[in-house]
């Protein structure tokens, strides 16, 4: 089998450290890869460590799309620790743009005091 034909072809539905480093080989041979929510989330860590800018550009985008009530505050904090600055400004125009309802919520308050003070600004601005 060739490089060009090999694909894995992963399915990763929760956390596991053999499928992460194993998806992160086939990004690195293949120069492309299927991304799901949960295996965005786990490259972006790795393509960040390792600086490979593509696949972090390709999770950032992955993790774009799915942003809900549900991950808002973890990927608002590991946008902020990755500096994923795409990433960082969606999360801000999402909480942005449901402030009121967000802010009722109990995990608002872990979000860092840098997203915060952007999405004031955000906020006054418009």
């Amino acid at each position: 089998m060739s490089a060009s034909t090999f694909r894995c072809n992963l399915i990763v539905k929760k956390s596991n450290p053999f499928l992460k480093i194993l998806a992160f080989l086939e990004y690195l041979y293949c120069d492309e890869i299927e991304l799901n929510f949960i295996l965005a989330k786990e490259l972006l860590t790795q393509a960040d460590k390792y600086s490979v800018p593509a696949l972090k550009e390709l999770c950032e985008q992955n993790l774009i799309g799915n942003i809900s009530s549900l991950n808002y505050v973890l990927l608002a904090n590991l946008a902020e620790v990755l500096e994923a600055n795409k990433l960082r400004e969606a999360v801000r125009d999402y909480i942005a743009k449901d402030i009121k309802v967000l802010k009722a919520r109990k995990d608002f308050e872990e979000i860092s005091m840098e997203i915060l003070r952007d999405v004031v600004i955000k906020v006054t601005i418009r």
